[in-house]
């Protein structure tokens, strides 16, 4: 019963109470010295609240937060695109690593012709890709 006063006391700070509500709410004051002490206590928080509370922003506030807003939003844009790429970066580099190893394993000496297999192209092999399976 004890919290049923005080909902009642907290709701009577805000809304206007039934005349029930009201009767039930000043005997139980006069009944608790704690309820009533919760009362000044509740009373005391307001008004210093309402004497401190600002009721202007300073000039160019919502500038500051706005591009505070924005900077975050684009730091975590740029996290975003770092944390989807980042797998991919790492499977290409390994790719590249393998191929290019697999490429300078095929010959005896090392080049860079051979690092990216580029060796003589015809006109042929370059425009018609079945002449290299009609050799194979």
């Amino acid at each position: 019963m004890k919290n049923r006063y005080h909902d009642l006391l907290l709701k009577s700070l805000d809304v206007t109470l039934s005349a029930a509500e009201q009767e039930m709410l000043r005997s139980a004051l006069a009944d608790s010295e704690a309820l009533r002490k919760e009362k000044e206590k509740l009373l005391k928080i307001r008004s210093t609240i309402s004497e401190t509370a600002v009721t202007e922003f300073p000039p160019g506030f919502e500038v500051r937060v706005m591009s505070t807003i924005a900077r975050k939003n684009q730091v975590e844009i740029v996290a975003d695109l770092f944390a989807v790429f980042k797998p991919v970066a790492i499977a290409a580099t390994i790719l590249i690593v393998l191929i290019a190893s697999i490429n300078i394993m095929q010959d005896d000496e090392f080049s860079l012709n051979n690092l990216y297999s580029t060796g003589e192209v015809s006109i042929e092999q370059a425009f018609n890709p079945l002449v290299e399976l009609i050799q194979e």
